[in-house]
């Protein structure tokens, strides 16, 4: 005699809709929807069964779903799944198990000559069709999973190939002319790690809530669109999901003024670097995001002149042995705090070493330069050459667009699109260094003095010298 088996025969109803339409067959498609009667279980209905996996082919053995896992809704005395749509013809049910919130498998139907296939009247695969303006009905018992295992069901394995991701937030941002500002693009994103490629697609204009698998230590992402350079960066996956709330602001810039850029610094919610190089900014002692000269918020950095800077890591990219340009738009506090000179951006130690610039503000305490602003080139204490270009006095509390440019041997400051001030470059090349291993410093020098009080945006940093032209064109964004 058999050894008893406790059988649990739960009624799955198979209902299949179609309809005709055009004598398209493709069209012709019904709904099945699974019903499980939850009569029999001990204690009565089980909280526990929270979906059902479904396998189905074709009648020529195609797979149409493999482990197809659908959610059970709570009607009554039954389950309900979410329907699943198929177009007319015949179909076999090849797997069927019903698993709990944990995903661990409580009931399945065996297959035929699995171990346990003879306590079901009918094991898989069972076939049903689906017939124009009829329903089917299909019946499989479960058995309940208990100790036994998924070879004792027929089943390689009862698990489940369970893909871990994570979402995280990107908005991608490009110059709008008529709105003369920054606006939300449309964009392609391909995001790899390593030869695998995890996510590949358009994504429209807007912040859009990327979800992609986790398990990679680093993230590519490359971000295209025409007549912009590509964007491209390596993220650590922390570094990424970070971005799961508060998103990653991209900004692509025009092919036009992107050419000899090495660094830029839109500012919009973040310190990074916006170019391919990603030297990108850290922010010290609480320096906040404020509104930009368009009145657009977190678009910005406020900096309280008393200790608030960002660094960004020495590159020999920035000791610009030959001609540069480096444009930046300012508020200045109509009273700072320290020093009668506020260093704005700068990369210099306050050492013996010379510097390729300095950009910075002399306050109203100053008393040879009350409120303008001073351009300055060092090669160093052994040779003693310091060119300062300064530049007429500006109005506190709004914003200006400043810009020093290298040409030749000329220095030249444009405050708000005027040629405010030239020198001569009379740093000298040889035996004499403006070079130095000092971090690019913005909001205060690099031995960290001379802290600047206000607001500061949008700094670019090219490695060539922008023309007039090109002056304006910054001015005019």
């Amino acid at each position: 005699m058999r050894q008893l088996v406790k059988v649990l025969s739960l009624l799955l109803m198979a209902v299949i809709f179609s309809c005709d339409k055009k004598n398209d067959p493709s069209l012709e498609k019904g709904k099945v929807e699974f019903s499980i009667s939850s009569q029999g279980i001990s204690g009565g209905r089980s909280a526990a069964l929270t979906s059902v996996l479904v396998s189905i082919t074709d009648a020529t053995g195609k797979s149409i779903f493999q482990r197809k896992q659908l959610t059970l809704i709570s009607f009554g005395t039954e389950y309900l799944s979410e329907a699943i749509s198929l177009t007319k013809g015949d179909f076999k049910l090849t797997e069927f198990i019903i698993v709990d919130e944990n995903n661990a498998a409580i009931y399945a139907t065996p297959l035929e000559g699995a171990p346990l296939a003879y306590l079901v009247n009918d094991p898989l695969p069972i076939n049903f069709s689906v017939t124009k303006d009829q329903s089917t009905k299909v019946v499989p018992q479960v058995i309940k999973v208990d100790g036994s295992t998924g070879v004792d069901f027929g089943y390689a394995t009862f698990g489940l190939d369970i893909v871990n991701t994570f979402q995280f937030s990107v908005g991608v941002l490009t110059y709008n002319s008529l709105a003369s500002n920054l606006a939300l693009a449309t964009s392609h994103i391909n995001i790899t790690s390593g030869a695998t490629v995890l996510f590949d697609g358009d994504e429209g204009a807007a912040t859009n809530k990327l979800t992609i698998k986790d398990g990679y230590t680093n993230y590519t992402l490359t971000v295209t669109k025409s007549g912009y350079i590509t964007y491209q960066k390596t993220f650590a996956v922390a570094d990424l999901k970070a971005y799961n709330v508060s998103p990653l602001a991209i900004t692509l810039l025009d092919q036009g003024l992107g050419n000899g850029l090495i660094a830029y610094y839109p500012f919009t919610g973040n310190s990074l670097d916006a170019t391919s190089n990603h030297f990108d900014g850290v922010g010290h002692n609480g320096v906040v995001l404020t509104t930009d000269r368009k009145g657009a918020s977190n678009s910005a950095y406020g900096f309280d002149g008393v200790d608030d800077y960002i660094s960004v890591a020495h590159n020999n990219a920035f000791n610009f042995a030959g001609d540069f340009t480096i444009s930046v738009w300012i508020k200045v506090a109509a009273t700072q705090v320290d020093s009668n000179i506020n260093d704005i951006v700068r990369k210099w130690n306050g050492n013996a070493e010379g510097y390729p610039f300095s950009m910075s503000y002399l306050n109203s305490t100053n008393l040879s330069y009350p409120n303008q602003l001073l351009s300055a080139r060092f090669d160093s204490q052994t040779c003693g050459n310091a060119p300062n270009d300064f530049a007429p006095a500006i109005t506190s509390d709004v914003f200006h667009h400043y810009v020093l440019v290298k040409q030749g041997n000329t220095l030249s400051n444009y405050v708000d699109n005027v040629l405010a001030g030239q020198v001569t470059d009379t740093t000298q090349g040889s035996g004499c260094a403006i070079q130095n291993t000092a971090d690019v410093t913005i909001g205060t020098r690099g031995n960290l003095v001379r802290f600047f009080k206000g607001t500061i945006d949008d700094i670019r940093f090219y490695n060539r010298s922008l023309t007039t032209t090109e002056i304006a064109s910054l001015f005019t964004e």
